[in-house]
């Protein structure tokens, strides 16, 4: 790689714990009648690798995917992502 271009990794575990929703809402012929409803404990682990290329001292662009390699009760995704730096 050249001087000013620079590899990166970043990684990311995420958990989440039941969602409970309790609550009322339209009945059939009017009315209200009882909701109810659970979602499941869910946990992800996510890659972002990236490059860095530096257009000088103070300015970069950084561009790659976020990854999700492994996970429970979680979709599979995949997210481009780019940023400018600058520096003031």
């Amino acid at each position: 790689m050249g001087r000013l271009t620079v590899a990166f990794l970043a990684a990311r575990g995420q958990r989440d714990a039941v969602t409970r929703v309790d609550g009322t809402g339209p009945a059939e012929g009017g009315g209200t009648m009882p909701i109810e409803l659970r979602s499941a404990p869910s946990h992800a682990l996510s890659i972002a690798p990236a490059i860095e290329y530096n257009l000088s001292a103070r300015v970069g662009v950084i561009a790659g995917p976020k990854l999700t390699v492994a996970g429970r009760s979680t979709g599979a995704v995949v997210i481009p992502i780019v940023a400018v730096n600058v520096v003031l």
